[in-house]
């Protein structure tokens, strides 16, 4: 039944994710394609930085089927994540058990450890052992044993017995084989969440379609104080499993580093951290730092399970190349008219590495209508 109950669960994050949530992310997206920075953390202060979020982030804030379908559809999927985690503890912690109580039956000990030999441990343990050898001792008495082929088949019973209850060489963790699913289910929307190719060949920051930059403004609005304070909060209307969704989709993404650099809410609070302009709206300082702190603890625990649990294949590392211009000639200005104000085929980083007497004696040397190139290498 297990096995049926996962197969549904793992069916329904896929049909959500692609009937319901994609087309949502996609419309999300349209309003959100205006690039716009970061503020600087020393240009605006902290309450310039929230209503400058708030401000941009307006399409979003106004959607009004943000919390009923968005919202409550990603929770849907991280409060099946969170099943999932839960039925693994379980699972396991009925494993122990029946290992613990099992354990005398199949000679394992502090002792010995009956999985770390060669030979097969069943073929020793003291349940088969002791069925194996009243087997033989029936079979050996002429007329006792009436039904031989039941004794074999006790004897085979025994054997399977043991190979059940005996713990498996290798860690089986039910949690990450289902998370394994859900990297290959993201496969549908991969390609339209990772986001386009960067125009500066790193990365996009002030505008881009990658899925980081919509969880950024979507845990943004979930922080937002509420107009009236008796109303409930996203936290306790939506919980962890919100959350879970996001971050387990960040994750598999590979866009974690971004999100944590990049994070709207967390760049506030850096900048009230700084202590320069600090915020002198009640309703920010006492609603939406505390629940941005919990919030970006409880998105670090869930980074550090993932990683833990199914970590991603590394990437490869990107390598960036000099720019072209730095190997053209860099002019040089002083000297008498007509001599060469060129140092040939230099890049200009390699200045950097001059002392001051050695760029001196650098430019004389150019004025004087010789190229680097001339020169002896520099030691």
């Amino acid at each position: 039944h297990m096995a049926l109950l996962i197969s549904e669960c793992l069916q329904n994050w896929d049909l959500k994710l692609r009937n319901v949530l994609a087309p949502y992310v996609r419309e999300l997206f349209a309003g959100m394609l205006r690039p716009f920075k970061l503020p600087i953390l020393y240009d605006l202060g902290t309450d310039g930085a929230y209503q400058y979020f708030e401000a941009n982030l307006r399409e979003i804030i106004q959607y009004p089927d943000l919390r009923s379908e968005v919202l409550q559809n990603f929770r849907e999927l991280g409060n099946i994540i969170l099943f999932v985690q839960m039925a693994d503890r379980a699972l396991a912690s009925i494993d122990d058990a029946a290992f613990v109580v099992s354990a005398p039956l199949l000679g394992v000990n502090t002792y010995r450890s009956s999985w770390a030999t060669d030979s097969d441990p069943s073929s020793s343990s003291p349940v088969y052992s002791a069925v194996h050898n009243l087997a033989a001792l029936l079979e050996s008495k002429e007329g006792l044993a009436k039904a031989p082929s039941v004794l074999r088949e006790m004897v085979n019973n025994a054997w399977i017995a043991d190979k059940m209850y005996r713990a498996p060489p290798a860690p089986m963790s039910m949690f990450k084989a289902f998370l394994q699913k859900i990297s290959q289910i993201l496969d549908a929307v991969r390609p339209e969440w990772a986001g386009s190719q960067p125009t500066n060949g790193v990365m996009n920051v002030d505008a881009t379609s990658e899925f980081y930059r919509l969880w950024t403004a979507l845990q943004f609005v979930g922080c937002m104080p509420q107009l009236n304070e008796a109303d409930p909060s996203n936290a306790e209307i939506f919980g962890d499993g919100l959350c879970w969704a996001g971050i387990t989709i960040v994750h598999f993404l590979g866009q974690e580093q971004r999100f944590n650099a990049l994070e709207f809410c967390y760049h506030v609070v850096n900048i009230e951290e700084t202590g320069e302009k600090p915020s002198g709206n009640p309703a920010v300082t006492q609603q939406f730092f505390p629940r941005v702190s919990k919030i970006r603890d409880l998105n670090q625990t869930i980074f550090n399970t993932l990683r833990a649990v199914s970590p991603r294949e590394p990437t490869e590392p990107l390598e960036f190349h000099a720019p072209t211009e730095d190997f053209q000639e860099v002019p040089l200005g002083g000297g008498p008219a007509g001599f060469d104000r060129s140092v040939a085929a230099t890049p200009r980083a390699s200045l950097s590495f001059l002392g001051r007497e050695e760029f001196a004696d650098l430019t004389r040397t150019a004025s004087a209508g010789h190229s680097v190139g001339d020169l002896p290498p520099y030691e």
